[in-house]
């Protein structure tokens, strides 16, 4: 809307209200999102984007270290073949 959040217009969302639907985390990664000196528009939308960012993230976090989990734990390098294989999945 671009207008500012307050009780009196009753265009705000309470934290309780907003981390039944997202984590903590999702707020989190939303707020790294933005400019820290820009104006935030904080709805659905962007809540659900920064959602979609962090489980895309965590997925990705998990994959390489099933991955790592997986080379030689005698050695301190990964082969590029593994990795290749992991950034094409």
């Amino acid at each position: 809307e671009g207008r500012k959040m307050s009780k009196s217009l009753k265009n705000f969302i309470t934290i309780s209200e907003m981390l039944k639907d997202y984590s903590g985390d999702d707020f989190r990664m939303f707020c790294m999102m933005n400019h820290y000196d820009a104006r935030i528009q904080l709805d659905d939308n962007g809540l659900q984007r920064a959602q979609q960012i962090w489980t895309n993230l965590k997925n990705s976090i998990r994959l390489l270290q099933n991955e790592l989990a997986k080379t030689d734990s005698n050695s301190d390098t990964i082969s590029h073949q593994t990795v290749n294989e992991w950034v094409r999945q």
